[in-house]
């Protein structure tokens, strides 16, 4: 059985997305090569009191690849244009991976978009050897090459529970399905971005979140705890014996931290 797809609005400028609930905004930014979807337990959980708004990067999902996508700031500025397209700012804004990165980079970079920032299984200041691993990854990509077991084999213990495997299963098909060159400028993003805003991190001005897996090796413990760190409006989780696709294989844990985060009061 395979995930169920959610229908898409799109905007002018070729951006897909879901909305459903009423209410204060949260806008859920997913990791490089899966697509909205992932965000299906945190719908579920949300939608009765959020207006939830979960989005397909660019060259991911149903949204069209940006016409230059150089770096992370390219992403950080489409989820701007985004929020004001759609005229859903400010919002309670919630990334995974590369779209936590991107999370970070928005909250500090345009601060009144942002009511407050979660980031779960964020990057934070590389060592060099992980920098170059994830360099020759994102080479690899740019050849056209989409190593699906690779990522895969991070994110999940295959031997794991029902839920893990058909979490396994369903990030398989979205990575089967990513445009390899949507996949390939974002991933170029990611493999070099974690350093681009994380010295101003302590300039942050809205509660903030920083979560990962205890299991993740590439978004370690370490790194939560040093964002957290620089930010003393902030809440620090590591949810036990759990890898990099937490919110997708242990949803009720990350769900409980979520909503703890939503209610921190507003600077």
């Amino acid at each position: 059985m395979t995930s169920i797809t959610l229908p898409r609005s799109k905007t002018a400028s070729g951006t897909a997305y879901y909305e459903v609930g009423q209410g204060e905004v949260l806008l859920l930014v997913h990791g490089v090569g899966l697509c909205l979807d992932v965000w299906a337990p945190q719908i579920d959980r949300f939608a009765a009191s959020y207006r939830v708004i979960v989005v397909d990067m660019p060259g991911h999902g149903q949204s069209l690849e940006l016409n230059v996508a150089d770096n992370i700031h390219d992403y950080v500025s489409w989820l701007a244009e985004f929020i004001k397209e759609i005229g859903c700012g400010p919002v309670n804004l919630c990334g995974h991976s590369m779209g936590a990165m991107i999370t970070m980079g928005l909250a500090l970079s345009e601060p009144q978009l942002v009511s407050r920032a979660a980031l779960l299984c964020a990057v934070y200041r590389r060592p060099q050897s992980a920098h170059k691993a994830v360099q020759a990854r994102a080479a690899i990509i740019a050849e056209g090459i989409n190593d699906i077991e690779a990522p895969l084999a991070r994110w999940f213990d295959p031997h794991g529970s029902i839920a893990e495997r058909q979490a396994m299963a369903d990030c398989r098909e979205w990575l089967t399905a990513v445009s390899i060159t949507g996949y390939s400028s974002a991933y170029s993003a990611f493999a070099n971005g974690d350093a681009a805003f994380a010295s101003h991190l302590h300039q942050a001005c809205c509660p903030m979140l920083f979560l990962t897996g205890e299991q993740d090796l590439n978004s370690t413990a370490a790194m939560a705890e040093m964002m957290g760190a620089q930010v003393p409006n902030s809440l620090v989780a590591v949810i036990r014996a759990q890898k990099h696709m937490v919110p997708l294989v242990d949803p009720s844990s990350v769900n409980q931290h979520m909503a703890a985060w939503l209610a921190m009061p507003l600077l």
